[in-house]
């Protein structure tokens, strides 16, 4: 299935897991961390494509990052947020950005960072 464009959810290649980590209120406005555990949302086969990747010096040491797309079809009775993560076996990624594609409702891309969960 494709958008018009080069975004497509055809040739999923993957099995993704979409998580979200409901972190209660702390009863001050704030979030409590303590009991937090990351909850799948769902799962649905996407396709991931690597977009780039990089080594930086960051608090005295290299880090390796690397951006990937996720293209899928749209679930249409969830959300994804870039405040929920994306598991691929054992690896994680952090959403950094969702686009549902000319707004079609049809595919969804999402933008994901590997590496440990913020």
């Amino acid at each position: 299935m494709g958008s018009g464009g080069t975004e497509g959810a055809g040739g999923k290649n993957v099995k993704v897991k979409v998580q979200n980590n409901p972190r209660p209120d702390d009863g001050s406005g704030g979030q409590d961390n303590t009991d937090a555990a990351w909850v799948t949302k769902f799962e649905q086969y996407a396709k991931m494509r690597q977009m780039n990747a990089r080594e930086v010096f960051r608090n005295r040491q290299i880090e390796s990052d690397a951006m990937y797309k996720f293209s899928m079809v749209f679930p249409l009775t969830k959300t994804v947020l870039t405040t929920d993560r994306l598991l691929v076996g054992t690896r994680t990624f952090n959403i950094r950005g969702v686009d549902n594609v000319n707004e079609q409702n049809r595919v969804l891309v999402i933008t994901a960072e590997e590496g440990v969960t913020d």
